[in-house]
């Protein structure tokens, strides 16, 4: 994985804990959820990708 994949990966989950730790849930949770997810996913592709690539 690249670093700016994981910094904001780390950034999005600390900003939600931080908000759930407030009391702001609801839509913003799934919002966070649906933002880590799409990295993720669009990261392992890229890897696959990659992998598939040297073979």
């Amino acid at each position: 994985m690249k670093w700016t994949i994981i910094v904001a990966l780390l950034c999005i989950t600390g900003l939600e804990a931080f908000a759930l730790s407030r009391g702001i849930d609801g839509a913003i949770f799934g919002i966070a959820i649906t933002a880590l997810a799409g990295l993720g996913g669009y990261e392992i592709k890229a890897l696959i990708d990659k992998q598939k690539e040297g073979k």
